[in-house]
This record gives C-alpha cells, structure tokens and sequence, in this order.
C-alpha cells in the first residue's frame, strides 16, 4: 500500500496545476496584503490582523477548490486503466488501494497547500505577523489538514459518482462548509420547517469555515478555541472512519 502511495505521488506531483496555482496563491496572498490599506489609530495593529485573517480565509478556499481539482477523478481513472485487477494479482487487494489513493490525494492536496502558501510564509517569516513560531506552526497544520479532509470527501464520493458530478458537489461542499454557520445561521432565523431541515442537513458538511476559524486563533495566539478543536479532531476521526469504511465496502462488493 505503501509504494502505491508513492506512486501517487509521484504521478501527481509537479504538474502544471502545482505551477498555476502556486502563482495565483502567491497572487492573492500579494494582492490582500498590500491593497486596501485602512488607518486605525486607536489600534494600529487591527489593519495586519485583518489583513492576516482574511488571507488565511481565502488560501483556505483556494486550498480547498485545488483539492476537488487534484481528486476528483483519480479513483475513476485508477478504474478505467485497469489497475485494480493489476494490483490485484500482485496482493494488493481493492480495498486497500482505494484507501491508499484517498490517502494520496490528501498528501497531494497538502503539498499543493503548501505551494500557495509560499509566499505567505516567506512574508510571516521575514515580515512583521502578529504570531511566534508556536502560532505559525500549529496554524499551518490545521491549513493543511482541513485541506486533506476535502480530498478525502472528494475520494470517497469518487468511488461511486463520475468525475463531472464529484467536481460539482465538490465545488459545492467547499462554498458551503467555507460559509457553513452564516448559511445556517440563516436558514435558521427564516423560522421555516423546510429551512430548518436543510439547516441540519447541512451538519454533515464539513464546516470549513470553523477549521478556518481555528486556524486564524491558532495563528493569532488566541488558545481559546476549544469548541472549535473538538469540532475538528471530531470531523477528523468520522472522514478518516468513512474513508476507510467505504473503501472496504467498495472492495468487498468489486470482488464479488
């Protein structure tokens, strides 16, 4: 499982997505924190708080539609050339390499992450950011890890949906999870049973924008996020479970 894991890697790593999205992070992370300038003279500090935060908003977003991009049709295509059956003879069974290509497309997609981040870091590290070394690091793994989690999502919904519908929902659970408590929060103060329904329908989503909440308190040494830690380690626990789960389910049927 481990060599197919490598191989993924080195299959998807490099390519021309790692480029372009590594210039159009650099882009925004530019764009964001040297435009809009606002002058706060109570607090001086608040303008490089904001600016900070909002970045680590749209970096997460970015990160996640690279994601759905980077996994979306990896276990389709592992399929269609005929893999499977290879790996197969040779004891690999199929249960096994989908969860060894789920866990791939994490590591891709937190590599990825990391290219659009570079120029972030390179301003944190050489700039003046509200945070230590503890606070910058903690953040950043978190980044990455939410990251993963979409990937893994992306993976399992690939196991039985083609490509094109996986890209949409996709793209849709990035959208929603990244403003998951505004649109529930909404839904809820409509005071319709069809609106709370969707409202609660909705806690299967990963809330993204809580693990991007999480980031941005780690980052600003702000240690009093417990609820959103638990949330998270939670969402942690439950994709890895279904990823495995499914995967063994998955296999146990193609066998059949």
């Amino acid at each position: 499982m481990k060599a197919l894991i490598k191989l993924h890697l080195k299959e998807n790593i490099g390519g021309k997505s790692f480029i372009l999205f590594g210039i159009l992070g650099g882009l925004v992370t530019l764009l964001l924190l040297t435009g809009g300038e606002v002058t706060m003279a109570n607090n001086p500090t608040e303008e490089i708080i904001s600016k900070f935060g909002t970045q680590w908003k749209f970096l997460s977003i970015i990160a996640g539609f690279a994601s759905v991009t980077i996994s979306m049709g990896t276990i389709e295509r592992h399929r269609k050339e005929k893999r499977t059956e290879l790996l197969a003879l040779h004891g690999l069974s199929i249960d096994k390499q989908l969860f060894a290509i789920s866990i791939g497309n994490a590591l891709v997609s937190m590599i990825l992450s990391t290219i659009l981040a570079l120029v972030l870091i390179l301003i944190i590290l050489f700039g003046k950011a509200p945070t230590n070394l503890i606070g910058f690091i903690t953040a950043f793994i978190t980044y990455l890890i939410s990251t993963g989690m979409i990937a893994l999502i992306v993976s399992v919904l690939n196991m039985f949906l083609p490509s094109i519908v996986v890209a949409i929902l996709g793209v849709f659970i990035v959208i929603i999870g990244s403003f998951h408590q505004i649109i529930q929060g909404m839904l809820l103060n409509n005071n319709q049973f069809i609106s709370y329904i969707i409202a609660k329908v909705m806690n299967i989503l990963p809330p993204l924008d809580v693990f991007n909440r999480l980031t941005r308190s780690l980052f600003f040494l702000e240690f009093n996020c417990s609820y959103d830690l638990i949330v998270f380690l939670i969402f942690i626990w439950m994709t890895l479970t279904t990823v495995y789960l499914t995967s063994k389910g998955v296999g146990r049927y193609e066998k059949i």
